[in-house]
């Protein structure tokens, strides 16, 4: 920043016209395109602003403004509030529409900052008071999201329209429902705002201004809009009802005043699941109490056959297909001893009102395997105190110990095992049966797992249907640390599939170049055949002439010139290629 931004943001009149007499240059940027008189406008100094612009600075000049780029000093003032600074800039010719990068107008900037003197200024030189941004969202709709209570009525009394659209159909009113202001609402309400439209949701479209005030738990929105006739049970395309955002968000007095004005717990949504499932889900004792006193059915099954128990031992992970899941599950809440206490006396709950701890989904899946799959372990120990089958099977035949495999959690594996889980248990996978708990850890690199199997009996070469044992499934996937504790464990670095493979053939056709050096090391045959005759080189050298269709990126050819390297220089005979 120069010496005459400093003072043009000082308000150091005297100082800015010294500075242009010795050659500063009234348009000279900073590195964010700022000129002396964007620093005017910030700072409001009418006398400074008259200075400049005397001096020919640009008044369309655009610099980046706090979100956004191609801000004006129209911009900058109506930001601030500046009114004598904006109707002297728009006097000498600066459109009063112009817009930023984001189609910003200053309107929008004085509105959102509830600057009542600049949108009167804006307006009373032909500013639109219905203009729009990129968004479709209008003066209005700032507004109304920041609780800028004398904006709103400007605007209103400018004939802004009280229910325009933005480009997801919200309309002010329900910026304002989930913003929770309820002053707020009550003005827009009483200006004619209607609370009949649906608008576009973060999870699904047809949400209502009540479903939003749910979602963020705002109990005196709520209360208002009820007050003013909008249906307890309005449902939104995916069926959902208001008592369904507030118990999946875990808003509990929420949940108990909709229900005691009529909202309805047995209403289910498109995946058949009820406010007692989002409210197990959620962790919400006080809720799930309330329900099941209100006639909530504590077995309700929703579309999977998931009952309320089942989403309780979940621990909060994202109902499948309820909502667009996350691309990765969230953590287990039953991993902080807090809310691990808290979801423990909603399981509580739901077995003492007749939950059944054995209880079936569509997959088989009991709440033991749901409390497995997500590191429930306090959750997975009261079931099982209860009377939970320990080596129950869901319909690929995997148990909960397979599961926790999967998940790779060591204390869950432990618990299962004290209780009587049968470490060789054997379930289908995706390519056939025979699999196993330590198939399982292996193929995920779960080392830490595979060293408890195997401390806690699991036989280390066990082999699936296709005769593939640990080692094939940790070497295929370079999963190297796995590997490593296998070969730790004394794994038959021999051990062959059906196909005569073994783990060495596998981790060179796929170039896990890591894995076969830590298989060479531990002197695993470089020369042995499979059943076709080939060997570990020539699936590293003609990845592609071993297994048609393969194509090689240039990375995976990279890793398999790595990985023949390895084998050459462990002997590996190159006759046999």
């Amino acid at each position: 920043m120069s010496p005459l931004h400093e003072a043009a943001r000082a308000g150091h009149t005297k100082k800015v016209q010294d500075l242009l007499t010795r050659g500063y240059g009234p348009d000279d940027e900073d590195r964010n395109g700022h000129t002396a008189l964007h620093c005017a406008c910030i700072a409001g100094d009418l006398p400074t602003i008259k200075v400049l612009v005397g001096a020919g600075a640009s008044l369309t000049a655009r610099a980046q403004g706090r979100w956004c780029g191609g801000v004006t000093g129209l911009h900058f003032a109506a930001e601030h509030g500046h009114a004598g600074a904006l109707r002297f800039l728009v006097r000498h010719g600066l459109d009063v529409h112009v817009r930023d990068a984001e189609r910003y107008s200053a309107l929008h900037y004085a509105a959102e900052n509830n600057h009542l003197d600049a949108m009167e200024a804006l307006l009373g030189a032909g500013a639109d008071a219905d203009a729009t941004d990129r968004f479709k969202k209008t003066p209005l709709h700032y507004a109304a999201e920041s609780g800028a209570r004398d904006a709103i009525g400007c605007l209103v009394r400018a004939r802004g329209s009280v229910n325009a659209a933005d480009h997801r159909d919200k309309t002010p009113l329900m910026y304002a429902a989930e913003s929770g202001d309820a002053e707020v609402m009550e003005l827009l309400l009483r200006h004619g705002a209607g609370t009949e439209f649906k608008a576009k949701g973060d999870w699904c479209n047809g949400v209502n201004v009540l479903h939003l005030a749910a979602e963020q738990g705002h109990l005196m929105v709520c209360r208002l809009l009820v007050q003013r006739g909008v249906s307890i049970d309005v449902r939104d395309d995916g069926l959902y009802t208001p008592l369904h955002y507030a118990a999946e968000a875990g808003h509990q007095e929420l949940v108990v005043f909709l229900v005691s004005v009529g909202a309805s717990p047995a209403a289910a949504d498109r995946r058949g699941m009820t406010a007692l499932h989002y409210a197990a889900e959620s962790g919400s004792h006080k809720a799930v109490a309330f329900l099941l006193d209100h006639d909530a059915a504590v077995e309700a099954l929703d579309e999977a056959g998931k009952a309320p128990l089942h989403y309780v031992c979940r621990g909060h992970q994202a109902a499948p297909g309820a909502r667009d899941a996350p691309a990765k599950p969230k953590r287990s809440k039953w991993r902080s001893s807090i809310a691990a206490q808290q979801y423990l006396e909603v399981a509580q709950t739901l077995v003492a009102r007749g939950a059944s701890v054995n209880k079936a989904d569509g997959e088989g899946k009991s709440p033991l395997h749901c409390a497995a799959e997500t590191g429930a372990v306090e959750a997975a120990g009261y079931l099982l105190s209860l009377g939970a089958a320990v080596n129950g099977r869901d319909k690929r035949g995997l148990t909960a110990l397979h599961h926790a495999a999967l998940a790779g959690d060591c204390d869950m594996a432990k618990l299962l095992i004290f209780t009587g889980a049968n470490v060789e248990a054997v379930a289908q996978w995706h390519w056939g049966g025979g699999v196993r708990p330590l198939h399982l850890a292996a193929e995920g690199g779960r080392a830490d797992l595979v060293r408890c199997l195997c401390q806690y009996g699991a036989a280390v070469d066990a082999a699936d249907e296709l005769k593939y044992t640990a080692l094939h499934y940790a070497a295929e996937r370079n999963e190297v640390a796995a590997v490593q504790a296998l070969v730790a464990h004394r794994a038959a670095l021999g051990a062959q599939c059906s196909e005569g493979k073994t783990a060495l053939h596998y981790a060179a056709h796929n170039g896990a170049a890591d894995a076969v050096r830590v298989l060479l090391v531990a002197r695993a045959d470089p020369n042995g055949l499979d059943a076709l005759g080939r060997s570990p080189l020539m699936y590293a050298v003609f990845p592609e002439e071993a297994e048609e269709g393969d194509a090689r990126d240039k990375d995976e050819k990279e890793l398999q010139q790595r990985t023949a390297k390895e084998l050459l220089s462990s002997d590996a005979d190159v006759a046999l290629c």
